[in-house]
């Protein structure tokens, strides 16, 4: 895998309404957030992907269907789900159980695509984040605050890439 597309979904109708960020419900988009998927689209269809992944809630799904004009076939996984944490707050998982769940996923299709666009939420994408440019995490929760927040991630060894990062960004 040469470049890993992260895109955080786009807004719900929960969040439109005022509803807590920190809520685990499963709203749908609102229209703004269709808007925003739309809008996000134009840029991720520069990219060549090959595969969609997104976590298993609604808001990412749809974020993804719509910003797929390629029609790939989008695979939801619970590796890309945010953190797991019970309605009290307890039993919180941790950032290296969230890391090995994410990662033991794209080491696994690492060898079967050049580009992947992922669409998931914005904790576990700055896990992802971190865990593949080594930043610590003061500086990976600056990213992926804003619906729809995408970065393009490459390691190209032939475009002179050592490590993993940033070469392209878009927030709709």
């Amino acid at each position: 895998m040469k470049k890993i597309i992260l895109a955080r979904h786009t807004e719900t109708v929960h969040l439109a309404s005022g509803g807590d960020k920190r809520s685990r419900n499963d709203s749908q988009l609102s229209l703004s957030g269709i808007n925003q998927a739309i809008s996000l689209s134009k840029f991720v269809n520069n990219h060549d992907y090959e595969a969609v992944i997104t976590s298993l809630f609604q808001r990412s799904i749809q974020t993804a269907e719509i910003i797929n004009t390629k029609k790939i076939q989008v695979f939801p996984s619970i590796a890309f789900s945010e953190y797991f944490i019970r309605d009290d707050n307890t039993e919180v998982e941790t950032t290296d159980m969230a890391i090995s769940r994410t990662m033991s996923f794209i080491y696994s299709i690492f060898d079967k695509f050049d580009t992947v666009l992922i669409v998931g939420h914005s904790s576990i994408n700055k896990t992802i984040l971190q865990a593949l440019t080594n930043i610590e995490f003061s500086e990976a929760k600056e990213y992926f605050n804003s619906l729809g927040e995408t970065h393009v991630l490459r390691l190209d060894w032939k475009a002179g890439d050592k490590v993993w990062g940033i070469v392209e960004s878009f927030t709709p």
